[in-house]
């Protein structure tokens, strides 16, 4: 059985040629018209995060996919890549 790693033991050994899956807690204040007020858990967590995979990976392609639209555009921002949002969640 693999031993479970967290994100910052990963190296390029474990992850060239390998697809890995990002499970992040997006869940970020609204304001009244579904405008982001505080992205700190989207810039500290999942972008550091997201980076860091990519920074290792083979390809430096990102597929994300998000169900909630006011997150989509932000994480594009922050990532700047293009983020596409999944119409479901299965």
């Amino acid at each position: 059985m693999a031993t479970k790693k967290s994100v910052g033991t990963l190296k390029e050994a474990d992850l060239k040629s390998k697809k890995v899956l990002v499970r992040a807690d997006l869940n970020v204040p609204l304001d009244d018209n579904f405008n982001i007020t505080d992205d700190t858990r989207i810039r500290v967590a999942a972008v550091t995060t997201i980076k860091y995979l990519m920074g290792y990976g083979p390809s430096k392609r990102c597929h994300t996919n998000i169900q909630f639209k006011p997150l989509v555009l932000r994480l594009s921002e922050l990532l700047g890549l293009r983020v596409m949002m999944a119409n479901d969640c299965i």
